[in-house]
């Protein structure tokens, strides 16, 4: 006579500790003979060749996977109580308590390992919106800032950056227009203004630093890097891209007017390079063009037959073109900046005078040093450059062509 032995394989956790929650693995190793049993917190399912009780009994597969996609049907309609079901393989079932829920498990025969692990965790809550209806508010505070805090620590989904909930927030992949946005100490690195249609104006900024390579494909484009405040008192940089040329310059706010400290032929490519560090531009080996940098000539016709006073120039260079019909002088310029360079090209056959300190202009910062004590002329064509001294308080003539 042949005995059959059963022994049992229990596993149990007699106490879980406070914010601990214990999980119980079945590994399927062998299809199980009928009458192995396993059982789970004193209940008990058997494994039968024919199902007649469904609430207690496993059907056998006819391998080891069939037999745990049936154990796993079996423990799903008829679950074990607050333990969730998971199959995680296709001969592993899992079954996870609450926390400092306990778990008593044991199996006959061979057919199956059983394995209990223990995590712990902080004591869950059951979230509950609105979260004005929790009756203790610091609770509420508490349950929505760990629910964000999960949703960043195990979401391995990102939102949809086309959400709803996100509409009003910019993103990094769908076409938005955004307005009204003031930077505070912003980084923007290495990125790419392509097909600037409308420019970019007015962005005002405390600290805006912007750096790499940029390039400008639209043909006028224009930026401005301001303060903080709407006074129209400020030298601010501004980037344009108008006809062939590429300028970067200064806007000021007081005169309404640009100051191009630099203009890059834009002649023969799509693509222009700008390198901006440290809140300034900055012309180094970043930039980078297929032409000459080059500061063209704007051309001025508003002057007038005899004395001009508190002339605008606009440009680096300015070609005088039309406008006065006979000898005319200039007496004084307007926009004087410390160290601002400016050459004025009379190529009209009248006589152009340099005013010395005229009084004419009335005023004093806007007058002219020529250097020799009087007046300085031109027969018709000629050219002067001036640079302005701000401790003078005055241009001074530093070339002049007859």
């Amino acid at each position: 006579m042949k005995f059959l032995t059963l022994i049992p394989i229990l596993l149990c956790v007699a106490c879980a500790h406070a914010g601990s929650i214990v999980t119980l693995t079945i590994t399927v190793t062998n299809t199980p003979s009928a009458g192995d049993t396993i059982t789970v917190n004193s209940v008990v399912r058997t494994n039968v060749a024919s199902v007649a009780t469904a609430a207690n009994e496993i059907l056998i597969g006819a391998n080891i996977g069939a037999c745990t996609t049936n154990m796993f049907n079996q423990f799903a309609s008829y679950g074990f109580t607050t333990l969730s079901l998971n199959r995680s393989s296709s001969n592993i079932v899992t079954l996870r308590g609450i926390v400092d829920q306990t778990i008593s498990a044991s199996a006959s025969g061979t057919w199956a390992t059983l394995t209990l692990s223990t995590n712990t965790t902080t004591n869950m809550v059951v979230v509950m919106v609105p979260a004005t209806s929790v009756p203790v508010q610091s609770k509420a505070t508490n349950i929505i800032s760990e629910l964000v805090r999960d949703i960043g620590t195990h979401s391995t989904n990102s939102i949809p950056a086309a959400a709803t909930a996100l509409a009003h927030h910019a993103n990094l992949t769908t076409a938005q227009t955004l307005s009204n946005k003031t930077l505070v100490s912003a980084t923007m690195s290495s990125g790419t203004l392509t097909n600037v249609t409308g420019g970019f104006t007015n962005i005002w900024t405390t600290n805006l630093y912007v750096y790499g390579a940029f390039d400008i494909t639209n043909t006028a484009p224009t930026m401005n890097f301001k303060d903080t405040d709407a006074a129209a008192d400020e030298k601010n940089y501004y980037i344009s891209a108008a006809g062939g040329f590429f300028s970067l310059g200064v806007y000021d706010d007081a005169a309404s007017s640009f100051h191009t400290v630099l203009v890059a032929d834009r002649t023969g490519t799509t693509l222009d390079y700008l390198n901006l560090q440290e809140g300034q531009l900055r012309i180094d080996d970043s930039i980078k063009n297929t032409g000459t940098s080059i500061l063209p000539f704007i051309v001025n016709s508003s002057l007038a037959n005899g004395n001009n006073s508190a002339i605008v120039v606009t440009a680096k260079n300015t070609k005088l073109t039309a406008g006065p019909t006979a000898a005319f002088a200039i007496c004084g310029i307007a926009g004087g900046e410390d160290g601002r360079e400016i050459t004025i090209y009379n190529s009209i056959a009248q006589n152009m005078t340099i005013a010395n300190d005229s009084g004419t202009d009335p005023t004093p910062a806007n007058r002219i040093y020529t250097l020799t004590g009087s007046d300085i002329a031109t027969s018709g064509v000629g050219a002067v450059t001036l640079v302005y001294d701000a401790t003078a308080s005055r241009w001074i003539v530093t070339s002049f062509r007859d």
